[in-house]
């Protein structure tokens, strides 16, 4: 054949795939789907662990426009197989499993991915609890407990050496009183860093915050109190009381209910001159007061007309 009749027929055929394509329905041309699903290991054994496992893969659903519009992604799975599996980096076939009523055909974007198998480490390792945050000013934060205090963690060797801390975060803006919390659980190296790649189990606590409703405070004046008797012809011609207020704090409805602060009793047993005493303050159970000692001053003198 000769190269001018070789150029006409690769023509002639263009020509008649673009004529045949221009007849077709626009419902019956294939067209392609991108989605991704979990990756999941199967058959490897307890004493290895994978390191560099893809937590997804992408994959590519290929069908007429009403196929794919039909086809539910939720159902397709992706795995590999390794359950020979050997300490090293080997490669392992994407594995998908695809309901056999869809009507698309299903591949991975990458059939084959490499993997890396170690010996599998496992600590028990104490959890600590990091409240972040700030309450609401009408309570206060009194620590928290929580269930369990330790857990396990396990992965590779490699990433097992890192792992220093297994930490949970409350989020005390979140926090309310007698409220309970399931907290997520992350592995930490020595710098707080997070370490990827390692299980922790189980992987929530539970934390119950102790949340105090928080104390008001207000000033309140002190009151003299005196016991005994002044000498025959005496009088408390005056006094005075430094300072004269106190600052009371306590719970807002205790706090409702409190009208001054007295002193402990002065004893004025057979006065007859101006005296000063060091006396504490009477505190309210529940409350508490500064400061808490006061200096009264009393200024002594006869009775009028003896």
């Amino acid at each position: 054949m000769r190269r001018s009749e070789a150029w006409l027929l690769i023509a002639s055929l263009l020509v008649a795939l673009g004529l045949y394509l221009q007849v077709q329905p626009g419902d019956k041309i294939e067209r392609e789907r991108e989605f991704s699903v979990p990756l999941q290991v199967v058959g490897l054994e307890p004493k290895f662990a994978a390191r560099g496992v893809p937590s997804s893969v992408l994959l590519l659903a290929t069908g007429t426009e009403e196929e794919l519009r039909a086809f539910d992604t939720r159902q397709v799975e992706a795995s590999v197989s390794m359950t020979r599996a050997e300490p090293g980096e080997g490669e392992y076939a994407v594995r998908l499993n695809v309901p056999s009523r869809a009507n698309v055909r299903v591949t991975a974007r990458d059939p084959v991915i490499r993997i890396q198998v170690e010996e599998r480490t496992v600590k028990r390792i104490d959890v600590e609890l990091e409240p972040v945050g700030s309450l609401s000013p009408l309570y206060s934060y009194g620590g928290a407990s929580f269930q369990p205090m330790q857990v396990t963690v396990s992965g590779p060797a490699s990433m097992m050496e890192q792992v220093a801390h297994v930490r949970a975060i409350l989020n005390l803006e979140d926090a309310q009183p007698k409220g309970a919390y399931a907290l997520d659980l992350e592995a930490l190296d020595s710098s707080r860093r997070p370490v990827a790649g390692v299980s922790i189990e189980p992987k929530q606590i539970t934390v119950s915050p102790v949340i105090f409703t928080a104390p008001t405070s207000r000033n309140l004046f002190v009151q003299l109190r005196t016991k005994g008797q002044l000498a025959f012809g005496f009088e408390v011609k005056s006094y005075t009381i430094t300072p004269n207020m106190a600052l009371a704090s306590g719970e807002p409805d205790l706090m409702a209910r409190q009208s001054g602060v007295l002193t402990e009793p002065i004893d004025v047993s057979g006065l007859k001159a101006d005296k000063t005493f060091e006396v504490n303050l009477v505190s309210p159970e529940g409350v508490s007061l500064s400061p808490e000692r006061v200096r009264v001053t009393l200024i002594i003198g006869r009775v009028s007309g003896t």
